[in-house]
Order: C-alpha cells, then sequence, then structure tokens
C-alpha cells in the first residue's frame, strides 16, 4: 500500500480488520485490489494464500506451491521470514552506518577542519 493509501487507514473503528501491505508484496506497484489486501494470493494457484516462505527460492509460496513445486526447499512460515527478513534489513542498515556512513561523517569534517586551517593560514600570509 502506498503512504498516501496508508495514511487514509488509520481509522481503528471503520479499518480494524484492513492489513496493510507494502507495495513491494502487491506485485505490480499499483494500488491492491481492496478485496485482496486483507490476503496475498498466490499467482501460481489462485484461490490460494501465500502463508509459507520458500528459503531456498527467497519468495513468498501457497501450501499448493510448498507440496508441488518446492518439495526439496527449506520452506518456513512467511511470519517468522518476515520477521527475520526484517532483523536482517535492521542489521545490515546498523552495518552499514557503522562502517560506511560514520567513517565518511569524521572524513567530512576532518576535511572541513582542513579547510578552515588552509583558509586562515592564507588569510595570515596575506596579512604578512
Amino acid at each position: 500500500m502506498c503512504d498516501t493509501c496508508a495514511k487514509n487507514h488509520v481509522s481503528p473503528r471503520s479499518h480494524r480488520d484492513h492489513c496493510i501491505v507494502p507495495m513491494a508484496l502487491t506485485g505490480n506497484g499499483q494500488h491492491a485490489n481492496p478485496a485482496s489486501s486483507r490476503e496475498l494470493e498466490c499467482s501460481s494457484h489462485p484461490g490460494h494464500r501465500l502463508e509459507l516462505y520458500c528459503a531456498n527460492c527467497e519468495k513468498a509460496i501457497c501450501m499448493k506451491c510448498g507440496l508441488i513445486d518446492h518439495r526439496d526447499c527449506r520452506i518456513g512460515h512467511l511470519d517468522q521470514a518476515s520477521k527475520e527478513k526484517t532483523a536482517e534489513v535492521s542489521r545490515l542498515i546498523a552495518q552499514v552506518d557503522e562502517e560506511v556512513v560514520a567513517p565518511l561523517q569524521k572524513a567530512i569534517l576532518q576535511s572541513e577542519a582542513d579547510q578552515r586551517l588552509v583558509l586562515d593560514s592564507s588569510e595570515k600570509a596575506k596579512e604578512d
């Protein structure tokens, strides 16, 4: 669901049974069909809900997919996989902050300090 639509779904009484779904999971990035927004439907098996996660293929699947196409794969519950992926993304963001952003910020501060020194030295040289 896009941000605009999500903001319209804040009324607890009239929308308490609505499920806000990330746009990436709607398939085409367009507004999801309200009838299907409560449960994600399998594109391979219409009428079947996506409730499992295939770790091998890294995709959400339905029970039928699990029995037919993913018999030899590692399969788990979609809710649990979602929690694990969310935690993994949070860890990666923290890692990028620590390993990339923090050193860049430090380098920028050092560069600004060096620039001030050069400007101060240049002005002092002009005065002399």
